[in-house]
């Protein structure tokens, strides 16, 4: 009987940490699709693969910050500066 018990609290343990790691991805890629659409007008289609490839490994704090940066910045190497 506590093995069950044991087991099912250890199973629903599992789901809700899978849940919210599903979530924070899933927040990361909707942010990342933002700051490329937003790059993608800002530049005229400068965009290059490499920079999708840099958003899409990107956390959320990282693309907020290229976010921000690529509002103002005078070309599309200014936002991904280090």
């Amino acid at each position: 009987m506590e093995f069950g018990r044991a087991a099912r609290e250890l199973r629903e343990e599992g789901y809700g940490q899978g849940r919210a790691e599903g979530y924070g991805q899933g927040r990361a890629e909707g942010y990342g699709q933002g700051l490329a659409r937003l790059l993608q007008h800002r530049f005229n289609g400068d965009l290059t693969p490499a920079h999708r490839q840099r958003i899409a490994g990107a956390s959320v704090e990282q693309i907020d910050i290229w976010f921000d940066r690529g509002i103002n910045a005078p070309d599309i190497d200014a936002v991904f500066k280090k």
